[in-house]
């Protein structure tokens, strides 16, 4: 029967992996107004998503600066004037982008890793007297940081503006054509980088 002995190297191995450097919750309040395609009874169905276009982490002062868009995909009814004082609706949508800019403050689980720059400067003097200068320059490479949103949640207020009766016998239908749309979304985000870390390199033998 063979012997096995398990032996355990406590040297460090450096490997890359990503970090979570910061997740942090932000707040952007919006507002736009829509004109629909058509004239509405009513707003079925909004559906939204965020999509993020440019961030920019200042790392010194934890300042984040998003921006961004909101697609708003509107479902709405559009009435349809039939046999005489029937009235039947046509399901219409239509699709808006609406822009966002924000700047938020970050806190640091992990310090994200920085580029640093060094200058120097050499001055050499020949046999004939001549000074010269030699600049030299030195920097450490880093990887980038990434935002991804974990997660997002709106509340949403319509205002109907130009409400209107629909036609004069049917004083209880009404119709509109545009919404002025007040949104608060709550983002959840996370900064992400990829790191050096240290792991026990552990062998079997």
């Amino acid at each position: 029967m063979k012997n096995y002995i398990k032996h355990m190297d406590t040297s460090l191995i450096p490997i890359k992996v990503p970090i979570i450097i910061s997740s942090t919750k932000v707040y952007i309040n919006v507002e736009n107004k829509v004109t629909l395609d058509s004239y509405a009874t009513a707003i079925k169905h909004i559906t939204r998503k965020v999509f993020l276009k440019k961030y920019i982490l200042i790392s010194k002062s934890k300042k984040l600066f998003l921006r961004g868009s909101i697609r708003k995909s509107i479902t709405y009814s559009e009435p349809i004037y039939k046999n005489g004082d029937k009235i039947e609706g046509k399901i219409k949508n239509k699709t808006i982008y609406v822009p966002f800019n924000c700047v938020t403050d970050v806190d640091y689980i992990v310090n994200p890793e920085i580029q640093k720059r060094s200058l120097s400067t050499l001055v050499t003097i020949s046999k004939s007297g001549t000074k010269k200068k030699i600049l030299s320059e030195s920097y450490n490479e880093v990887a980038p940081i990434y935002c991804e949103i974990v997660d997002a949640n709106f509340k949403e207020l319509n205002i109907k503006e130009d409400i209107e009766p629909y036609i004069n016998n049917s004083p209880n239908i009404h119709i509109f054509k545009t919404i002025t749309q007040q949104t608060t979304i709550c983002l959840t985000i996370r900064l992400i980088q990829n790191q050096e870390i240290f792991i026990n390199n552990i062998t079997k033998l």
